[in-house]
């Protein structure tokens, strides 16, 4: 079995940005993929302005992709707009992670899907998984928890994630165009996205004991999401789901920063590093920029430990801004206050973002 200078577990943004940067820097790569086909994962599928370039520097194109210029934010009873300070993208995970798939093997990454690593073990400096072997790994997975790395605890890991694709009725479509909305209801939040096709994106958290409420068909959960905040109405009316049931996942650790590396050989990125609450729209321009980091660290011969202690470093910061928000949207009556003063401040939106986004890889 030929033993690879990495290995990188997952094939999400984080990874094949890791894959790719690591494999143009002359490394030998293997990518395991535990999912054989294109699949749908719950993300808000929100590229913010600080990951275009990281995915064009990759070689995936963005032609497919929404332009999102504007922002509206909806508590139970109130609504406003704001112009995002960097334009951002709208883009389904379905088809961004199989063009950054395949940007990775046209790099020379050798890709192996339907591989999952269930057990990790280090021998004379050579990590046994399974199917490959490798001097060094680069941790991916995720959301999903990667038992043989760590399991991860955040200050809030009590919400359920859910995401449909929808078609809106013309009208709530056009509205749409250009914007991302969220929205706050009691015991969650969420927000709506363009993507590609035509299609938007509606994804959502929800405390859960109230998950009951959006079990059952489409039209019990539009019925009962449109009730619980005025602004999503007008969205959800008649509008019809792309594919059922909606994608769910469970046991998110919000607010997770990783303060210490697992091992000097293994590097964790994305979500494995640290998990932002979805509603800054950060997540992905983080994996992404960590996944690069730690190609370059690698490249330059970078312990995991040093490398660990820079990025907590620079996400810790933006993950408590982001923690802080997220706690605010989980009060309906404070949201429906946020409104107004975004309204009457429009910076406070720029504050926001100054302090949630990523620098630059």
């Amino acid at each position: 079995m030929t033993t690879f200078d990495v290995a990188v577990i997952g094939g999400g943004p984080a990874g094949c940005i890791a894959a790719t940067h690591l494999v143009r820097g002359g490394l030998s790569v293997v990518l395991l993929e535990k999912q054989s086909t294109p699949h749908h994962k719950v993300c808000g599928e929100f590229i913010s302005g600080e990951g275009v370039p990281l995915l064009l520097e990759a070689g995936v194109s963005l032609a497919q992709a929404t332009h999102i210029s504007s922002m509206r934010l909806h508590g139970p009873t109130r609504s406003c707009d704001a112009p995002l300070p960097v334009a951002a993208r709208g883009l389904s995970r379905l088809l961004l992670d199989e063009m950054l798939l395949e940007a990775a093997r046209r790099s020379g990454v050798k890709v192996l899907r339907g591989r999952h690593a269930k057990t990790l073990s280090q021998t004379n400096g050579v990590f046994q998984l399974g199917a490959a072997t490798a001097r060094r790994i680069v941790c991916a997975t995720g959301k999903a928890e990667s038992k043989p790395v760590q399991i991860r605890a955040g200050p809030d890991s009590g919400m359920v994630g859910f995401k449909v694709h929808l078609r809106l009725q013309p009208g709530a479509h056009e509205r749409l165009r250009n914007h991302t909305d969220l929205f706050v209801f009691e015991k969650g939040y969420g927000g709506l996205a363009p993507v590609e096709d035509g299609l938007t994106n509606f994804c959502f958290l929800m405390e859960r004991g109230a998950v009951g409420n959006v079990q059952g068909d489409w039209a019990k959960v539009s019925r009962w999401l449109s009730g619980a905040c005025e602004g999503l109405a007008g969205y959800l009316d008649n509008a019809e789901p792309a594919f059922g049931p909606m994608a769910a996942v469970a046991n998110v650790p919000y607010g997770f920063v990783r303060e210490s590396a697992v091992a000097d050989d293994i590097y964790c990125v994305g979500d494995q590093l640290a998990v932002i609450p979805s509603l800054t729209g950060e997540g992905m321009s983080i994996a992404m920029m960590t996944g690069k980091r730690a190609a370059e660290s690698i490249l330059a011969g970078v312990n995991a430990g040093d490398y660990q202690r820079e990025m907590a470093a620079v996400v810790r910061p933006r993950v408590e801004m982001g923690f802080y928000v997220h706690r605010l949207f989980k009060s309906p009556l404070i949201s429906d206050l946020a409104t107004q003063l975004v309204a009457r401040w429009p910076r406070l939106v720029d504050y926001i973002f100054r302090h949630t986004r990523s620098p630059a890889a």
